[in-house]
């Protein structure tokens, strides 16, 4: 029932905008369509959530899917984060127990491209801050974009709404 209310919507808004005929509509939605066509409020709410949903939903994408870092993208799954850590915390120990010094705490790490990346121990401190603050901006972008879907009731404008995929 949820999918054919949800391609209810759609159509509605998809005539509302212009992008088709009411008259090529499916027949079966079409009295459905209609009654949408005359209820502006409903129409707006429903692809107000629609456009939410969507804006979420590439936030998370990009926030799973790595942390840009001096010219890369590094993973940053859960495995990676324990990898990288396990790399900080043996970096350290070695400098701890007088095997290596500071300069020479370094690892070469493959990066999500597959390139490789000398990471010292300073960046693999930094990685934490760096990744936080990416994930900070993803969501503050987000939040921006929430802000217009909440703030129009122009349909056309709502719909119009796409993330984009510079920071």
């Amino acid at each position: 029932m949820k999918n054919l209310q949800n391609k209810t919507y759609e159509y509605a808004i998809k005539v509302k905008t212009g992008i088709v005929k009411l008259s090529d509509i499916p027949v079966r939605f079409r009295n459905s369509v209609e009654s949408l066509l005359n209820n502006n409020n409903d129409l707006v709410n429903y692809l107000r959530d629609a456009k939410w949903q969507e804006i979420k939903q590439e936030r998370d994408y990009l926030e799973k899917s790595g942390v840009p870092f001096k010219g890369s993208v590094l993973d940053y799954d859960m495995l990676s984060v324990i990898r990288l850590t396990q790399a900080k915390d043996a970096l350290q120990e070695a400098i701890n127990l007088g095997k290596i010094t500071e300069a020479e705490a370094t690892v070469e790490w493959t990066m999500q491209d597959n390139s490789t990346m000398e990471l010292s121990l300073s960046d693999l401190q930094m990685i934490p801050l760096v990744a936080s603050n990416y994930s900070n901006e993803l969501h503050q972008k987000s939040r921006k974009y929430r802000e217009q879907i909440e703030g129009s009731s122009d349909i056309s404008f709502i719909n119009n709404i796409k993330w984009e995929k510079s920071l």
